[in-house]
């Protein structure tokens, strides 16, 4: 069991997650926050922590539940499935079938109260308990630490597209040389 603390700005525009576990007697948190076209992740165990660049504009994994249409809801297989309260707050009902994912999401103002998936034979069930509405969120949860350096996941993925550019590079050479061996 996991606790995450939510939070969000300008909308959504901005949000922040910090995730606490206990794990064998030794609590641990990752933390991730989204702002300005950038996720950022780390964690306090280990130190370590990465930012990859996202135009969250078009970044198809969300879906906005204030401004769903029928295309959306046929390429997600989702249906409305009623109303039920969740912490005294009506909320609509979605399931969804999507790319082996089965869920079924409880929504209140855009946001998901409830969200049970099942994926592989896995069921996992998010559930928010606490909800306070026009809450103003401590500052500092929004501030990335100084002490970490944030490995940038675009760049590496560059670094690994030119070393396999060379690899290929490398094995054409080696055919060619192939080609040229004398067979008897």
């Amino acid at each position: 069991t996991s606790n995450m603390q939510m939070y969000w700005l300008n909308h959504g525009k901005e949000t922040a997650t910090v995730t606490t576990m206990n794990m064998m007697g030794m609590e641990t948190s990752s933390h991730t926050v989204i702002k300005e076209d950038f996720v950022y992740t780390w964690d306090s165990m280990t130190g370590m922590g990465t930012k990859i660049k996202v135009d969250m504009d078009e970044n198809d994994q969300n879906i906005n539940y204030n401004n769903l249409d029928d295309d959306i809801m046929a390429k997600y297989n989702m249906v409305e499935e009623g109303t039920e309260e969740i912490l005294g707050k009506k909320c609509k009902i979605f399931t969804m079938n999507y790319q082996g994912v089965q869920s079924k999401t409880w929504i209140y103002k855009g946001m998901a109260l409830k969200t049970e998936s099942t994926v592989a034979g896995v069921k996992t069930v998010l559930e928010v308990t606490k909800i306070e509405e026009g809450a103003e969120p401590p500052a500092d949860v929004f501030e990335l630490p100084e002490n970490i350096e944030f490995k940038d996941i675009n760049e590496q993925m560059e670094d690994v597209d030119a070393q396999m550019e060379e690899i290929d590079k490398q094995m054409e050479s080696i055919n060619e040389q192939m080609e040229n061996i004398p067979v008897n």
